[in-house]
Parts: C-alpha cells; structure tokens; sequence
C-alpha cells in the first residue's frame, strides 16, 4: 500500500498478478521455499569477528566469514542490477520477476537482527521451539 502506483503496476506485472491481489507479503517467503545450496548464504552477513559485537562497526575489522560475494548484502546488490538489466530491455522478465521475489525476501533478511551477525549463521543454527515443533524440522544449513 505503500509503494507509487506506477512501480505497483510494474511490480504486479512481474509478479503476473492482477492489482486487485497484487502485493510483496505473499512473495516474501519465496526465497525460503526456494532455498537451494547456492543460496544459502546469500540470506545472511557473517561478519567475522562479530558476535555480536559491542560497537556497530560494519562489517567488523576481520571482513566476512564465507565464499566472497555470498552473502545478503551482495545477493542485494546482485538483484537490483537483475532488475535494472530487464528496465533496461537486457534481461528477461524471468529474470526480473525471480530477482523481485528475492529482493523482497533479502530486505526482510536484512531486518532480522541475527542475520547481521556472525553467531549462528545468522541465527539460522539456532533451534527455536514453537508449539510442539522446533525448528530442526525446517530448514538447516
């Protein structure tokens, strides 16, 4: 509801829904559902030496833990240059469409304190109990 109407009418066409249904929170899991070896990372920071620190120095003075490139903040960097290619008439709009529903999902990731930090891969080794069901029986990197 809150995005201009003329990016609304771009965004529902990439995610090729009618604008009466059109909206981000239902593509926001996507990337989850999705979650392939090549991908996991990429839904979080693991700043080294960052655990998570006392100052709010960013990325940490040791750099980043895991393969260069592999991680939230470049996985957003890589997206938007995904959909800036299809505004400039050089990607598909597959490929834009699938670069959406990344985007959504990895600024949501960026919002999630634990994925900032180097603990727990970001959170994701941390066993979470809800109900009768921990989350060992979701996803486990």
């Amino acid at each position: 509801m809150y995005v201009k109407p003329d990016i609304l009418k771009t965004v529902c066409e990439l995610l090729q829904e009618p604008r009466a249904n059109c909206h981000l929170a239902p593509i926001s899991t996507w990337a989850d559902k999705h979650r392939t070896a090549w991908s996991a990372p990429l839904h979080y920071a693991n700043p080294l030496g960052d655990d998570p620190g006392e100052t709010c120095n960013f990325p940490g003075k040791g750099g980043w833990d895991g393969k260069k490139n592999a991680n939230v903040l470049d996985a957003i960097k890589n997206v938007t240059s995904v959909l800036q290619r299809w505004v400039d008439k050089e990607a598909s709009e597959a490929a834009a469409s699938e670069a959406l529903k990344f985007l959504v999902h990895f600024v949501g990731d960026m919002h999630q304190p634990m994925h900032l930090v180097a603990k727990a891969k970001g959170g994701n080794l941390v066993k979470v109990l809800f109900g009768d069901e921990t989350s060992e029986n979701y996803y486990s990197p």
